[in-house]
């Protein structure tokens, strides 16, 4: 691995942290499948989950109602697209309380 990640992951037994942002813990193990929970400045998740991708500029469905009907827990988006649309702003502006 490249030495200047490992700098920033900290890795102990079956938890990964990365510099106070982020962590992964496994919580059970079975052959090659893993059961995890990701803990964010946001809250947590438990893994493995599916994570519907949005563009903050067309929400057919607003986030709020993906966590009401579907069960959602955390969404993505593409850096592409928010640095494109937002520019350098893109890294310090919300775009969907979630």
């Amino acid at each position: 691995m490249n030495s200047r990640l490992m700098s920033y992951i900290i890795y102990k037994s079956d938890v990964w942290c990365s510099a106070k942002t982020m962590c992964f813990e496994i919580v059970e193990r079975d052959l090659l499948a893993r059961v995890g929970r990701l803990k964010t400045k946001s809250g947590k998740v438990e893994t493995p989950v599916l994570l519907p991708v949005v563009n903050p500029n067309v929400q057919p469905i607003p986030p709020k109602e993906m966590l009401e009907k579907f069960g959602c827990k955390a969404l993505i988006t593409n850096a592409y697209i928010l640095k494109k649309h937002f520019g350098e702003e893109a890294a310090e502006k919300t775009f969907i309380s979630f």
